[in-house]
């Protein structure tokens, strides 16, 4: 039987149908946003021979053990790399660094840093997946090959990308503001549901169900999707339990503190005549000014709402503020605070320890909650490392090399510490089998600068803090590392004037 033949229908973990008939590829998805079920729709047929054959096994093998949303990484990457090979008859899975290198500057010139870091990325997870399950040829050297080239290419984007995941944790002192800022709303809306008898024709004095969605998941790790399935007999009193349940999520039951069963046993006792209106049994029911269902989407904008309505009483300063920043938060101060990492995939729920690595563990645990100013130190060490002795030694200036025509005959070959003026290959051909960071014939680029800079800030301010509190090792921790990267600032920048001198 041929492949344009083959019609069946595959399921993944999470129980969604993967139809295959012939070349045509249909999944049902689920996006968290709407709240609702979409068919995405993948076609093979103008793919090559080789991409193909290739294609089809890694694509089977990630729809049997991952979520869509790899299968659509995977499918992009595939259909850029199709295009990338025209008429060539290469297996891409066997690519050396060299040949992936080669297809990773390909796509700068058409996409973004995200698409082509994202479609590379799926490119890995099968390759990877079809190593594990030795479901073909590949092994752990052809996925260490695209490996070194991702960590390579993409060295900045991923440490700025962890920053900013990073950021999205919460203080302790916002999260001590935010709970006091819930209780005062939640104290509010008591006294006028006391007062007003019950009725929902009234204007309500405080936002009940803003104040039951961030605290479930500022408190009790429930998801934003886990929040729009929610139904009243979720809830189980009489056992103390929660069931979590959404389409895309394995279904689990938790034990919310009494806080929580609280606000949820007010949630259902207010909604009672709009769910009767309405002929829902959904948990987040508005009975005014008119009986609605409503989202976490909805949901996003009344809590900020919350925090404009307290921002001079107890100030939160974060622009854009939605329910999922609760569950990093509180990820990441478990996360921070004990060194099993098995608790913590418990506590978050992951199915697997991959996931609590990459977005809690992998972020660094101190980074994202109380010991900032380790995780600081870190992101320090990684910048500095390129020049150990900064001021004092010049390495570059030993070197003959004309760093304007080095970098013109040689614009790609770069690292995150700077340019090769020897002008060798990307892939580790160099003989002098010293890391690049230390390499005397390194040219610091000016891109770098912003980077040392705000790192420098942020210790300064750091080591501002530490002296108001009397903390003087803290302090001068600090100031020493501050030091350090105004070094390398001044550094990088007698290096320019030198550039433009000659």
């Amino acid at each position: 039987m041929s492949l344009a033949n083959i019609q069946e229908t595959l399921y993944n973990p999470d129980g969604i149908p993967i139809k295959r008939n012939g070349l045509v590829w249909t999944v049902e998805t689920f996006d968290a946003t709407v709240g609702g079920r979409e068919t995405a729709r993948y076609d093979f047929r103008p793919f090559s021979e080789i991409v193909t054959w290739r294609g089809l096994d890694l694509f089977r093998l990630v729809a049997v053990h991952r979520r869509a949303q790899v299968l659509m990484l995977l499918y992009y990457g595939l259909s850029h790399l199709n295009d990338y090979l025209a008429d060539s008859d290469e297996d891409y899975a066997h690519w050396t660094e060299t040949h992936w290198g080669a297809f990773a500057r390909w796509m700068e010139e058409r996409l973004s840093l995200k698409s082509r870091y994202g479609y590379l990325m799926g490119i890995k997870i099968a390759l990877e997946l079809s190593a594990i399950e030795g479901a073909g040829d590949i092994d752990f050297r052809d996925v260490e090959s695209l490996a070194n080239v991702l960590r390579r290419y993409f060295r900045d984007g991923n440490l700025l990308s962890t920053q900013r995941a990073a950021r999205r944790a919460w203080t302790s002192q916002e999260r001590e503001r935010l709970i006091v800022i819930l209780k005062e709303e939640w104290w509010a809306w008591r006294r006028w549901f006391r007062d007003s008898h019950r009725s929902p024709l009234s204007p309500p004095a405080g936002d009940l169900l803003a104040v039951a969605a961030a605290y479930l998941c500022w408190e009790e790790t429930v998801r934003p999707e886990e929040i729009n399935a929610l139904n009243v007999e979720d809830v189980d009193f009489e056992n103390h339990r929660l069931h979590l349940h959404a389409p895309n999520k394995e279904a689990q039951y938790i034990e919310p503190s009494p806080p929580a069963m609280t606000l949820l046993k007010a949630v259902i006792a207010w909604g009672a005549l709009a769910r009767e209106e309405l002929g829902t049994t959904r948990l987040f029911v508005e009975p005014y000014p008119r009986p609605r269902s409503i989202g976490s989407r909805h949901l996003n904008k009344r809590v900020r709402k919350l925090l404009r309505k307290y921002r001079d009483t107890y100030p939160i300063a974060r622009r854009m503020v939605v329910l999922a920043d609760g569950r990093k938060t509180l990820g990441s101060i478990l996360a921070s605070g004990t060194q099993d990492r098995t608790l913590v995939q418990m506590t978050m729920r992951h199915r697997s320890s991959h996931t609590t690595h990459v977005y809690y563990i992998r972020q660094g645990k101190k980074a994202l909650s109380n010991n900032v100013a380790r995780a600081l130190g870190y992101y320090a060490n990684r910048l500095a490392i390129a020049w150990n002795e900064p001021v004092i030694s010049d390495p570059v200036n030993e070197s003959p090399v004309d760093v304007g025509d080095t970098l013109q005959r040689n614009p790609h070959h770069s690292t995150p510490y700077g340019a090769c003026s020897r002008d060798v290959e990307r892939e580790g051909d160099c003989n002098l089998a010293i890391h690049c960071g230390n390499c005397p014939k390194l040219i610091p680029m000016a891109s770098k600068i912003d980077n040392f800079v705000n790192e420098r800030d942020l210790f300064v301010s750091l080591a501002k803090k530490a002296q108001e509190t009397g903390q003087i090792r803290m302090y001068e921790n600090h100031m020493h590392r501050a030091g350090m990267l105004d070094a390398h600032i001044q550094n990088i920048h007698r290096r320019l004037a030198q550039e433009v001198n000659n």
